[in-house]
């Protein structure tokens, strides 16, 4: 099995070519219901400490209660599309961004439709959890991911900040996660998640529980796992930038878990949706 050091420093150049595809920019954008979410990657402050990835942890109030995901959510064609050409102007200068440079020979349409996606996943990190727009550099793109749960496809965009930042969560985020990216890197850290639903009964869509890849985080006695459409999410980062794979799924430790009733359905009261 492959090791990997740990990334105390990251060189963002490095990342933003390791995300680069030819014929990116020939791409149809996604159809149908779309969102973007937020891949974000955190250098704090002080020496020690290396980069760090940031997940959401869902509140009870919003669908999919207490998984771990990036910021993010639904585009919304006509604010977004605005928003986006705010991005040109200062303070944020998108044009400046390591991931907009490689795009320079694109089509002049796909880009708007980057700048737009782009402009979801900050206006929806600013309403999450207050992150200030103005401090994330783009870096790039990784594949669109299809939920297989909800009919939704959903554009991961990698993004970086560095410096002190403190966040604040709204209804929607139970609280912030950020997890190591040498943590990610370490094949011990990755397991199997065996899934049934309340009470006992059979995870849905299956007739008995159903097995699923993982990643454990633990920090200062508390557990997170990360399954499902953010821990693939995840994984396509890692493969695309350090060739990293995790271990077999069969050679993995066994977890098990039980999905809440509620899981699927969301308080509409709140406007979640």
């Amino acid at each position: 099995m492959r090791h990997f050091s740990p990334p105390l420093e990251l060189d963002l150049d490095s990342v933003a070519a390791a995300l680069r595809r030819p014929q990116e920019c020939s791409r149809p954008f996604l159809a149908g219901r779309t969102a973007s979410v937020l891949f974000l990657i955190h250098r704090p402050p002080g020496r020690g400490q290396g980069p760090l990835l940031i997940l959401n942890k869902r509140s009870a109030l919003v669908r999919q209660p207490g998984d771990l995901c990036c910021p993010g959510g639904t585009v919304h064609p006509a604010l977004d599309r605005l928003l986006g050409l705010l991005l040109w102007l200062p303070p944020f200068f998108l044009w400046r961004d390591r991931g907009w440079k490689a795009w320079r020979g694109c089509p002049g349409q796909w880009k708007r439709l980057v700048a737009t996606y782009w402009a979801c996943c900050l206006r929806e990190s600013w309403e999450e959890m207050r992150l200030p727009p103005w401090k994330v550099e783009l870096l790039g793109l990784l594949p669109a991911y299809r939920l297989k749960m909800f009919e939704r496809n959903i554009l991961p965009m990698v993004g970086s900040m560095s410096g002190y930042s403190r966040f604040r969560v709204n209804w929607e985020v139970e609280r912030i996660v950020p997890i190591p990216l040498s943590s990610l890197l370490d094949p011990a850290n990755y397991g199997k998640y065996i899934l049934s639903a309340e009470g006992g009964g059979p995870y849905p869509g299956k007739e008995g529980p159903a097995a699923f890849p993982c990643f454990v985080h633990e920090d200062e006695g508390t557990r997170e796992i990360l399954w499902g459409a953010t821990y693939h999410i995840v994984l396509s980062f890692l493969s695309r930038v350090w060739g990293f794979e995790p271990p077999p799924l069969e050679q993995r430790p066994v977890l098990r878990g039980t999905l809440p009733g509620r899981y699927l359905s969301w308080n509409r009261s709140n406007g979640e949706g």
